[in-house]
């Protein structure tokens, strides 16, 4: 679909989701994707944006957004040919020194195969609320994203055949921020081995190619207070695009975050957002 002004924020009419995850100032997150095709090349992008309150009801087209992590050409290889090395998979490090609060955090995905003309650019979104504890002072005073993502902007449009660098688009990484590069927590290997090209109780958009973020909390506990809900409708995970769910850090000893499959496993239920393709 055509994208234009907020769409490319959280997708086009983006609903705040009902429940948030906690994760310290510090830890690693690891975000999984449901399936990724090896010709959508492009970077691997995640900003914070301070909801300034109760995340369950902002709008995080009209939020500032800050970017604390960005991963784009190495060589040869872009970030998506190394998330599906790895299985479909992608972790970064939140930075150490956030300050703690409430924040919708935005991954995505952006494919440029056919980004050297206007309106060639596939933007793939994922917003979902997370609380941050721990961390320092540190608050950047963050962006609207709306100016960055437009049609002859840097790192949306470019002819990636042509050229051998790349600069990924949005405001640069507050120099403040203490933060690991995922570039040094993705090396390629396939950590998830028995990773399915997609997951066959999972909605997609009608002709499936669209991939799915789905969210775990590791070692945590579900605490949403809505135990037995499983996304299995093609309307529900399209129009609940934010639908993220509450995981309190419990016993994990990795301090570790995991946007991973949505499915029932070990008496816990992982339920999942969906991604939309907002073409630039």
């Amino acid at each position: 679909m055509p994208g234009s002004g907020d769409a490319v924020v959280c997708k086009q009419s983006a609903q705040p989701a009902g429940g948030t995850a906690t994760a310290q100032a510090g830890s690693k997150i690891t975000f999984r994707w449901s399936r990724w095709q090896p010709n959508h090349q492009g970077p691997i992008i995640t900003y914070l944006a301070d909801c300034g309150g109760d995340c369950t009801k902002v709008n995080g087209a009209r939020l500032n957004w800050f970017k604390i992590d960005e991963a784009g050409r190495f060589g040869r290889r872009w970030a998506t040919d190394i998330l599906i090395q790895q299985g479909y998979q992608w972790t970064i490090q939140l930075p150490q020194n956030v300050q703690a609060g409430n924040y919708l955090m935005r991954h995505e995905m952006i494919a440029l195969m056919n980004a050297a003309s206007p309106g060639g650019a596939q933007i793939y979104p994922a917003c979902m609320n997370l609380k941050i504890t721990g961390g320092g002072n540190v608050k950047p005073q963050g962006v609207k994203l709306q100016q960055y993502y437009r049609p002859g902007q840097r790192g949306i449009q470019i002819n990636i055949y042509r050229t051998s660098g790349y600069s990924t688009p949005g405001p640069p990484i507050n120099s403040q921020l203490k933060i690991l590069p995922s570039a040094r927590l993705n090396n390629g290997n396939n950590r998830n081995p028995q990773a399915p090209r997609f997951f066959p109780n999972e909605p997609t958009d009608f002709n499936g190619s669209r991939p799915n973020v789905h969210l775990r909390f590791a070692g945590g506990r579900y605490n949403s207070g809505r135990r037995g809900r499983q996304f299995k409708s093609r309307a529900l995970a399209s129009n609940n695009f934010e639908e993220s769910v509450g995981f309190k850090n419990s016993t994990n000893t990795t301090n570790s975050t995991w946007i991973e499959q949505g499915e029932k496993k070990d008496g816990q239920i992982h339920p999942r957002t969906s991604s939309q393709k907002i073409i630039i």
